[in-house]
C-alpha cells in the first residue's frame, strides 16, 4: 500500500504467514502515505512479527486508518513466540510523520503478550500527533 487507498473491503477467513514479518488482515505493509477506509477484518491473522488485524506494519509518511474495525484475532505461529501484534496495526515505524487512526474499533483477540495491544502492538514513535479515537 504505497500512496494508495483501500476502501470498503471486508476480510473473513484466515491469513497465515510463516516465518515472515508484516502480516495484516487487509494489508501486510503500508509503506508510504497509505489509507485504509471503511474496512473490516473478522478473520484470524497469524504471523510472527508485525501482525495486525488490519495492517501488519506502517513505515513512512502520513498513513491513515479511518472508519475501520477488527473483531477477529491474531496469533503467533512460531514456537519461540511472536511479538508486535495489534488489533488494528502490529508495528508503527519511527520514520513516519503522523499516523492517524480515527473512528476505529478493535475487539481483536491478541494471542501474545510481548509488544502487543488492542489498537497498536508496537509504536516506535509515540507523539501527540498520533490520534487514537
Amino acid at each position: 500500500l504505497n500512496q494508495s487507498t483501500v476502501s470498503n473491503c471486508r476480510m473473513e477467513g484466515t491469513v497465515k504467514n510463516s516465518g515472515r514479518t508484516s502480516t495484516g488482515g487487509i494489508v501486510g505493509g503500508a509503506i508510504t502515505d497509505g489509507k485504509l477506509i471503511n474496512c473490516v477484518c473478522t478473520g484470524k491473522v497469524t504471523g510472527d512479527k508485525a501482525v495486525g488485524g488490519l495492517i501488519g506494519c506502517v513505515m513512512y509518511g502520513d498513513p491513515m486508518i479511518v472508519n475501520c474495525a477488527s473483531v477477529g484475532s491474531t496469533a503467533e505461529n512460531s514456537k519461540d513466540g511472536g511479538y508486535e501484534h495489534g488489533g488494528l496495526v502490529g508495528f508503527i515505524n519511527s520514520e513516519i510523520n503522523t499516523m492517524t487512526i480515527s473512528n476505529c474499533f478493535s475487539s481483536c483477540g491478541i494471542g501474545i503478550k510481548k509488544d502487543s495491544g488492542i489498537i497498536v502492538g508496537n509504536n516506535q514513535k509515540a507523539k501527540k500527533e498520533h490520534k487514537y479515537l
